[in-house]
């Protein structure tokens, strides 16, 4: 299935397939056959617009119609006197725009109105047509404008701010040198809160109007964007990255760190011996003990390395909290403080020196 996009530009796309690439000239046919809708339009109509001075238009009118036919590789245009578009073939945004207006789904009719009718497409070779779009333009925009301006005004007075924005937005893009309309997105953005893309709006609205037509814009606008300027900037409070990477680590692991007593070591040289000689003399005295270090994860007096020991020296707390875990988990050193079981046989009995 073929369909013509006719609003933001003039585009023909293919549903299952890339699309044929037409001349612009018979694109443009095409659109002025979409707007007809089912009534279509007469061939003596169709050739004045783009044949106006050719001594057989008719004759040019069949030429186009024969090689169109040929690009598409279908017969997308039918009728003999009154020409009008094949809807089993290709289907067209701006009719089913009109239709969506009539039958009353607001819904689906502003889903179409995506921008201005034939946005930025031009036909200089043919200023027949050129007079056909401003008029068909001027039409069409102002039906897509009174949609979306009523679905913006009732979503301010909702305080339905995401969608008030949305449609403002849309509107802006239909007609972006009014400064009505410019002024109705400008309040949205503000009370959604965002000051800054408020700002930035008015900035370009501001400057698009002096260029195209060498005036100021709205007073109101420029009102209150210097209140929007004179606001308080707000106030951002961010929690350090290392300190938010050792909460979720720790949260992660089921906060291992508490269940563990901790020395810490530091100093330049020398640390991962003292470490070593700190967990064989807890070890001695029956606490379990652990260390990390440069050579990894060790365990008691054995130096049993707990699988995934790195080489550890001043590490992050969300390097270390994998490595708490580890010895938490870890047998048979767990790695908590506490007297050692006694030998069987030999309970409560003091250790032999010998």
């Amino acid at each position: 299935m073929l369909r013509l996009l006719t609003f933001g530009g003039l585009a023909l796309e293919r549903d299952d397939a890339p699309a044929p690439r037409l001349r612009p000239q018979r694109l443009a046919m095409l659109a002025v056959l979409a707007t007809s809708g089912n009534h279509g339009i007469s061939r003596g109509r169709i050739a004045a617009i783009f044949w106006p001075d050719s001594d057989d238009p008719r004759h040019s009118l069949r030429q186009a119609l024969y090689a169109l036919r040929q690009e598409v590789g279908a017969e997308v245009i039918v009728g003999d006197g009154v020409l009008a578009l094949d809807s089993n073939k290709l289907t067209c945004d701006v009719t089913e725009f009109r239709t969506a207006v009539t039958a009353g789904d607001r819904a689906k009719a502003a889903s179409l109105a995506t921008s201005g009718f034939l946005n930025g497409f031009t036909l200089p070779s043919c200023p027949e047509f050129e007079r056909w779009a401003d008029e068909e333009r001027a039409v069409i925009n102002t039906e897509a404008t009174k949609l979306l301006l009523t679905l913006a005004r009732e979503a301010t007075a909702s305080s339905d701010f995401e969608n008030a924005v949305d449609w403002w937005r849309r509107l802006t893009i239909i007609d972006p040198l009014s400064g009505r309309l410019a002024l109705g997105y400008l309040k949205a953005l503000a009370s959604s809160g965002d000051r800054a893309g408020a700002l930035a709006f008015a900035r370009t609205h501001e400057r698009l109007v002096r260029r195209e037509l060498e005036a100021d814009p709205d007073p109101e606008i420029r009102r209150l964007e210097a209140e929007l300027r004179a606001l308080p900037s707000p106030v951002i409070t961010r929690t350090p990255p290392r300190k938010s990477a050792a909460v979720a680590a720790s949260t992660a692991f089921g906060d291992p760190s508490p269940k563990l007593g901790m020395i810490g070591i530091t100093g330049t040289n020398g640390k991962s011996t003292t470490a070593g000689i700190l967990r064989h003399l807890l070890d001695d005295k029956g606490a379990r003990s652990a260390s990390i270090g440069t050579l990894g994860v060790l365990l008691g007096t054995e130096g049993q390395v707990v699988p995934g020991g790195d080489e550890l020296t001043t590490s992050a707390y969300l390097v270390l909290v994998p490595r708490h875990d580890q010895i938490v988990s870890s047998r048979p050193h767990p790695a908590r403080l506490g007297p050692r079981p006694a030998p069987p046989g030999r309970a409560g009995s003091p250790r032999s020196a010998g």
